[in-house]
């Protein structure tokens, strides 16, 4: 069970072959379906595959080819179980390759929309201080504006009323014109 645990481990998401040697008949087909479950894998029989591929059972191949093609037929198997376990290995090791590149492009495209963001709450922030900077200088000067406006007409209030008449006749046009516009408008009366 410990073992299965650790080869599930060291093994997880590829492809691996687990080679059980031993004489016919030993049970190495229970050992490799039991081992094949608890690892979660599939498992493969290579004299099942062999008949399978010679279209003939091993006892048929042994009493017609004898031997030697046997071990020819056996070999082949293994080759393409080794190009496949390192075809498989290869078709990881790429993925994991590229897995890293996708992740380290999405990771320097979210730093940059981070700083992008950055930027953009400081550039706020600044022209909001700019704002507030001109609303208090305008309230400044605007009140400096009233202040001495109201001085201004404190003053004119108290001085004697010749002061007064001399700025009334300072702007006669003004004055002439509001009575001209006066006597234009109409009282209802006609």
């Amino acid at each position: 069970e410990r073992g299965a645990k650790l080869l599930r481990h060291f093994t997880k998401g590829r492809f691996m072959i687990v080679a059980l040697v031993g004489y016919r008949g030993t049970g190495k087909s229970t050992v490799a379906e039991r081992l094949a479950a608890r690892l979660s894998m599939q498992w493969v029989d290579a004299d099942h595959e062999l008949e399978t591929e010679a279209g003939r059972s091993i006892t048929e191949i042994f009493a017609e080819q004898g031997e030697s093609v046997f071990r020819d037929l056996e070999e082949m198997l293994q080759e393409t179980l080794r190009t496949a376990q390192k075809a498989a290995d290869d078709v990881h090791e790429n993925a994991k390759k590229e897995a890293r590149l996708i992740m380290k492009e999405a990771d320097i495209r979210g730093n940059r929309a981070i700083e992008k963001a950055r930027n953009h709450v400081q550039m706020i922030r600044n022209e909001i201080v700019e704002l507030k900077n001109q609303r208090d200088q305008f309230a400044s000067r605007l009140g400096t504006l009233i202040q001495s406006q109201g001085d201004y007409l404190a003053q004119l209030a108290f001085t004697d009323p010749p002061v007064v008449e001399e700025l009334v006749d300072e702007f006669p046009e003004e004055n002439g014109q509001s009575e001209a516009n006066e006597a234009s408008i109409p009282d209802g009366t006609d």
